[in-house]
């Protein structure tokens, strides 16, 4: 399926989709009302190089509720006239696209959903709706359950006769996920949406010498900030390098920050107490020298499927003189289709080197040897995570062993109770079908939470012919928790794939076990 070739139009699964969803449309808005102008952007890194991250924005959907489901009423419903699409390597350096000025009427939105065109559609764009270009080649972008939208959480506030002027930030650097499917290369989308206000943001300017810049590559620059807990540093916003070595940390809120500075063959370099002010850019100052270094690969499994790991270093506070917490070195998706990383991650066996800001003089930089260095080896501590399950503990490991050890499965977030779905999977009208290999996805709000995959039994379909799936334990019993669950399916001879059309799997209250969804013959 790599490169361009024709495709099966089917106009009318959209279509079905819609009307099973249906609910409060947009209609007019009378009363008090303000606009709500809302854009996307993305801050591209190098961690995975790509020509063209095209997706196609269908409709965007408003909700008062952050724990509304899909198909539960109350939303406001906007269908773009033409479908937008746009590529997201592209939107780089504050540049934004927008996909929707409109009036809504006034009150708090807790929930905003971004609802992308069918991947395997080709009604706006060729071959694929959603499409990565790399090299010169075409691939399919996944996006599993797109009916059910991407959701963004938070608070909206529509005034009246005010603007929203709101930015959605996707992170194709990390959750565009390569996959593998039945030998052919493929992406998956595994968003991780954050927001920015437009009109409540600054910036941080930075630059290397032209000495780290021949020496690294797949730079990435992170303005980092202790979380709630003061538990660790959590990673705000994260660009790329530009043509001139220079970087540019956009749609920071006001604060201060921390500026993290790593690449592949340089050792990590951070930036305390860099200050972001409404409406300016803060300069880190002179050139940053980043000194080259050497690395190691790790790789590791996780349960469910829908995970990430995150990589930490904490500096040594003998050293800096105050309490110090782990910061977010590195991060990557595990691979929906086998639990671990498509490729191995490259980590530095350097020091940190660090510094503090200046007010844009020359920073004066030590070299301090992370607290996770074991015997002398470069180490680190993963956590591996995933969405409404509890984050595994802090998992030490260094240079001389595989990778770090998460064990089973992880248990669901606190306030959850493990719920199942379960149920049939049909083809389309029952037409008859089968296939050797097949993966189902269990998706929350456009994030791939788990996924199940079977390369060994075949499936059949035909009339009376039906199969059966169930999930693992998931998290339930709380307002929202609702599941998209869709599939893949195939065969190599004679060629054959399948996608589904998706279900919902409802456990607000308990195990949900008619949670079916159909198989759709694509050739």
């Amino acid at each position: 399926m790599n490169g361009t070739k024709g495709r099966l139009r089917w106009f009318w699964v959209p279509m079905l989709m819609a009307a099973l969803l249906a609910g409060c449309g947009g209609g007019s808005v009378s009363g008090e009302s303000g606009t709500a102008q809302i854009s996307l952007t993305d801050a591209p890194s190098t961690e995975e190089s790509f020509d063209n991250v095209l997706i196609t924005v269908k409709e965007v959907w408003f909700h008062k509720s952050d724990a509304a489901g899909p198909g539960e009423a109350g939303w406001l419903k906007y269908p773009l006239t033409v479908p937008k699409i746009v590529d997201l390597a592209h939107l780089v350096d504050g540049a934004v696209s927008q996909i929707l000025d409109r009036t809504l009427p006034v009150g708090n939105y807790q929930q905003i959903r971004i609802l992308l065109a069918d991947t395997n559609d080709d009604s706006f764009l060729s071959p694929y709706n959603n499409e990565v270009i790399t090299g010169g080649l075409t691939f399919p972008l996944r996006i599993p359950a797109p009916v059910h939208g991407i959701a963004l959480i938070g608070g909206f506030r529509i005034t009246d006769g005010g603007t929203l002027r709101l930015a959605i930030d996707f992170d194709i650097g990390h959750d565009v996920v390569k996959v593998t499917r039945n030998g052919q290369t493929e992406y998956i989308l595994k968003p991780r949406l954050r927001y920015f206000d437009l009109d409540d943001a600054g910036a941080i300017r930075g630059q290397i010498d032209a000495a780290a810049r021949s020496a690294g590559f797949n730079f990435v620059f992170k303005a980092e900030q202790k979380s709630d807990d003061g538990s660790r540093y959590v990673v705000k916003r994260f660009t790329g390098i530009r043509a001139d070595n220079t970087f540019l940390l956009s749609f920071l809120p006001p604060g201060t920050y921390d500026v993290l500075l790593r690449g592949r063959g340089v050792e990590t370099v951070i930036v305390r107490g860099v200050p972001v002010v409404r409406g300016s850019t803060t300069n880190l100052g002179p050139a940053v020298s980043m000194p080259a270094g050497t690395e190691f690969t790790a790789n590791t499994t996780t349960n469910p499927t829908g995970a990430w790991v995150n990589f930490h270093q904490t500096l040594d506070n003998a050293v800096t003189g105050v309490p110090e917490a782990p910061y977010e070195i590195r991060f990557r998706h595990v691979d929906p289709f086998t639990g671990s990383f498509h490729a191995p991650i490259a980590l530095s066996n350097g020091p940190i080197r660090f510094g503090t800001y200046n007010s844009g003089n020359a920073i004066s930089f030590q070299a301090i040897t992370p607290t996770e260095w074991a015997g002398g080896n470069a180490g680190f501590t993963a956590v591996a995570d995933a969405l409404l399950f509890r984050p595994t503990p802090f998992v030490p490991f260094d240079n001389t062993s595989a990778g770090p050890v998460f064990g089973g499965r992880m248990d669901v977030m606190a306030g959850t109770v493990p719920h199942t779905a379960s149920g049939t999977i049909s083809s389309f009208l029952g037409r008859s079908m089968t296939l050797d290999g097949n993966i189902i996805f269990v998706v929350h709000k456009g994030l791939v939470v788990d996924a199940y995959r079977n390369l060994n039994v075949p499936m059949q379909f035909g009339p009376g012919m039906n199969a059966a799936y169930a999930t693992q334990p998931l998290p339930g019993g709380f307002p929202g928790a609702f599941y998209g669950i869709d599939g893949l399916g195939w065969s190599v001879s004679p060629p054959t794939f399948a996608v589904g059309i998706p279900g919902l799997a409802d456990l607000r209250t308990g195990n949900d076990t008619t949670a079916d969804f159909v198989m759709l013959k694509i050739f």
